[in-house]
This record gives structure tokens, C-alpha cells and sequence, in this order.
């Protein structure tokens, strides 16, 4: 019990971070969401075209290798 009260702080912080983390996933991923059912139900071709591409890549290819694929890509950057 000792060891539980001496990290509860921390567990907190932890929880607390992933449930913001985790909020923000999700709106960023609504966003992106409708953003691409936008793009795809454009009349514009070449918008609906590339999200046609893009939406037919990313459900092409398993969830793990997305998240790879993603560390891989943005590894670099800052």
C-alpha cells in the first residue's frame, strides 16, 4: 500500500496524459475524417482523385504498418 501511495502522483500525471492524448486523437482524426470525406466526395476530380488514392492506401495497409511507416517518417524531423 506504501508503494501505491509513493507513485499515485505519477499514476495520475500518466492517466491524465493519456486521456488528453487520447481526446486529442480522436479530434484530430474526426477532423482529418471528414476533411477526407470532403475531398472525396468533391466535385473537384483531381481533389477526389487523391483522396481516392490516399483513402485506398491507408485502408490498404494494416494498422501496424501504418504506425511504422509514420515513426519511420517523421524519425527525422524535429
Amino acid at each position: 500500500m506504501e508503494l501505491i501511495l509513493k507513485y499515485w502522483p505519477l499514476f495520475m500525471e500518466g492517466a491524465t496524459t493519456t486521456i488528453l492524448l487520447s481526446f486529442f486523437s480522436v479530434v484530430v482524426g474526426v477532423g482529418c475524417g471528414t476533411l477526407m470525406a470532403l475531398a472525396r466526395l468533391s466535385s473537384h476530380k483531381v481533389l477526389s482523385n487523391a483522396a481516392k488514392v490516399y483513402i485506398d492506401i491507408i485502408r490498404g495497409t494494416p494498422s501496424f504498418g501504418s504506425i511504422v511507416l509514420s515513426l519511420f517518417w517523421t524519425r527525422d524531423r524535429p
